[in-house]
């Protein structure tokens, strides 16, 4: 549903609003703290939590090319073709909800479970409920093709969950939640721009060779 929304202007920032708005009348109603201090420290969190997902990311894509091949790269291809109705506002806007979904994610769904039950099994608990429900809200219902990449989006909450238990910081997991789609979104027009110049190098090779063909 949240990569439907983020192929249009329009309707991520109606979400970024309701994010805004829910999120922070569950931090009043039920007295979360969250820390959003930025300082050195928060900077240098960031730079260890998108090293961690960057390259979290680069392996899980390397390990399913290996095990599935082609058919991994043509679902990979699909869901780069599926945010094509993205421009550059719609990707700057999309990494702007990724921040706010922190804010309902690990700001009111795991520090509201880690308030009320303190303890190291908690913990697990809280990144296990939080991750499934990040990973349902990303499916793609109409596309069934593309819902194993419901997985992936389970593996990533786990992996911003962690980063929030250990820095502490709701401001670290919004700013590597950002960054990560953007660079994403980012990730897939370039994608589509080299197989849309891989095409069309390989159209007028074939059309060259039939002219000479033809002399």
């Amino acid at each position: 549903m949240l990569f439907k929304i983020k192929n249009r202007l329009i309707l991520t920032l109606c979400a970024i609003a309701v994010f805004l708005f829910f999120s922070s009348a569950a931090k009043i109603g039920l007295d979360l703290n969250w820390n959003l201090t930025l300082g050195a420290n928060t900077l240098i969190c960031v730079a260890i939590g998108v090293g961690i997902i960057g390259v979290s990311d680069g392996i899980v894509h390397l390990l399913l090319w290996l095990v599935w091949g082609k058919a991994y790269f043509d679902r990979y291809l699909e869901l780069a073709e599926y945010f094509r109705p993205q421009g550059v506002p719609e990707i700057l806007a999309g990494g702007f909800l990724a921040s706010a979904e922190e804010l309902i994610f690990r700001g009111v769904l795991l520090q509201g479970i880690l308030s009320a039950y303190p303890s190291a099994l908690s913990q697990g608990l809280g990144i296990g409920a939080t991750s499934l429900i990040f990973g349902a809200v990303h499916i793609l219902p109409e596309q069934p093709r593309l819902r194993p990449f419901f997985f992936w989006a389970v593996w990533e909450s786990v992996i911003l969950s962690c980063l929030y238990i250990w820095s502490g910081s709701l401001l670290v997991c919004m700013i590597v939640h950002g960054i990560h789609d953007i660079a994403g979104f980012t990730a897939f027009k370039l994608q589509r721009y080299w197989n849309e110049k891989d095409s069309k190098d390989k159209k007028d090779k074939k059309d060259n060779k039939g002219s000479g063909r033809n002399l």
